[in-house]
């Protein structure tokens, strides 16, 4: 699980930089997120899913793909409905659908020697990257917050 802060201008997820942080100053909110490896049979290549921990109403991600996760060798169909909404479901995975063992193993090598970081999908900013950015400043300026 990563702790990601919520920067919302614009809306995106980077890493919360620790104790002195300074979005978690500025009072941006922070969320704990399953990262997950996925097959994508589509594209043929392994994609991280992420999954929000804080949502558990019944239309989240999380709560449908842990039900999801039960059923034996099945392809798991997630739809976005909105922000927080997803339809999930499942259906037996069928002969002309095939994964790649080659590219999942090499995956699989890959996150065991510590040679990719999954958390890589969300940026990482210095609080001195993010203190140059307008948005942070005004919210730096109307907070008295200098660094």
């Amino acid at each position: 699980m990563t702790k990601i802060a919520v920067f919302r201008q614009p809306r995106s997820y980077v890493h919360c930089n620790g104790d002195g942080c300074l979005l978690c100053k500025l009072g941006y909110k922070t969320d704990d997120i399953f990262l997950m490896p996925i097959f994508d049979l589509i594209d043929h290549k392994v994609v991280i899913l992420s999954v929000r921990k804080a949502n558990s109403s019944p239309k989240a991600l999380r709560p449908q793909l842990m039900a999801a996760l039960k059923a034996p060798k099945s392809l798991i169909e997630i739809n976005r409905i909105d922000n927080i909404n997803y339809t999930v479901s499942t259906r037996p995975l069928s002969e002309n659908l095939k994964s790649d063992p080659d590219k999942i193993n090499a995956f699989v090598d890959a996150y065991n020697n510590e040679t990719i970081d999954i958390s890589e999908v969300y940026p990482r900013m210095t609080d001195e990257f993010l203190s140059t950015l307008s948005t942070i400043q005004k919210r730096m300026a109307a907070k008295g917050i200098t660094s």
